[in-house]
């Protein structure tokens, strides 16, 4: 889909084994389209591996407010491409949103089928675009790198919220192979919010500088089931922010049982986070780490608002 086509409706193909994109959205007035029950990358069976050869769908070039599932039951499912489930690229690239899609798992949720790189990804310039929503987030899981990504100056104000990353069926995990979520390089005040990070082979949730304005982590689940009932721990710290990160907010978490510290805050430049009415319980490592970071507060300035962290 080509600017200036708008209001566009793909609903329910199978786009699989292509050599190049699944879905392409692009170009300024490629607005308001709607992706809907598509099987992008697999057979017909929704459980095998015929990816197309780069990305599932990819929206660039200033195309604006297309909806990716667009409720909770209209999701599509997204696995086996050869790089990203979902790839959002480019200034001007805003306002578009992706809710209740099944990313680098095979159709009952059993095994992966990964996108060889993130479920999700937002590079050079996105802003304002929603990855997820309470009650009708999206499953990444077993993709082969990430969860979800963000890159690059400009990435700004986007929202991850309400989603299942590293989760499979029932309390099953399927993990994103290096980790759940990944944020830096000058990807400034993105929210994370609402979600369920766990049993992935990397950090449940990560903040990398230099000089990224940190934005703000809260309410999210990190290192056990849905339900808070079984450790799914992450393959490193819950929450890992480091290498220069400014003015991070991570409140309201609950984080246990991952193989690291629970929260980690390193480097010498990462500053100005506050860290306040967390949970942080069971991890292998420290509950929360200051690794030679400076100027950061633990606690809140109101009584009710301390950190609980026990072993």
């Amino acid at each position: 889909i080509e600017g200036p086509a708008s209001q566009n409706q793909i609903v329910a193909n199978l786009v699989s084994a292509n050599a190049g994109v699944g879905i392409h959205i692009t170009g300024a007035g490629a607005d308001s389209n709607t992706v809907d029950l598509n099987a992008i990358g697999l057979d017909p069976s929704q459980s095998l591996d015929r990816g197309n050869a780069s990305h599932g769908v990819q929206i660039d070039s200033g195309a604006k407010n297309n909806r990716i599932g667009s409720a909770v039951n209209l999701g599509n499912h997204i696995a086996g491409n050869d790089n990203d489930g979902i790839h959002i690229q480019g200034v001007g690239t805003d306002g578009n949103q992706m809710y209740g899609n099944l990313v680098g798992l095979d159709f009952n949720r059993f095994n992966a089928v990964p996108n060889s790189w993130g479920g999700v990804t937002l590079l050079f310039g996105p802003k304002g675009n929603t990855i997820g929503t309470l009650g009708a987030g999206n499953t990444l899981s077993g993709n082969g790198v990430v969860g979800v990504y963000l890159f690059g100056t400009g990435t700004s104000q986007n929202t991850i919220r309400g989603n299942r990353i590293g989760l499979a069926a029932g309390d099953g995990v399927i993990g994103n192979a290096q980790g759940g979520i990944r944020i830096l390089a000058d990807a400034d005040l993105n929210t994370v919010e609402g979600n369920v990070v766990s049993g992935n082979g990397g950090p449940g949730i990560e903040l990398l500088g230099p000089g990224l304005a940190g934005g703000a982590i809260f309410d999210n689940l990190i290192g056990r089931d849905a339900a808070d009932l079984v450790d799914r721990p992450n393959n490193g710290a819950g929450i890992r922010i480091a290498d220069g990160v400014l003015g991070a907010e991570v409140t309201s978490n609950i984080v246990r049982a991952n193989i690291g510290p629970g929260i980690h805050l390193a480097g010498g430049s990462t500053s100005g986070t506050l860290v306040f009415d967390n949970t942080v319980t069971g991890q292998t490592g420290d509950g929360i780490a200051l690794d030679g970071a400076a100027g950061n507060v633990l606690g809140g300035i109101a009584p009710d608002q301390p950190n609980d962290v026990r072993g």
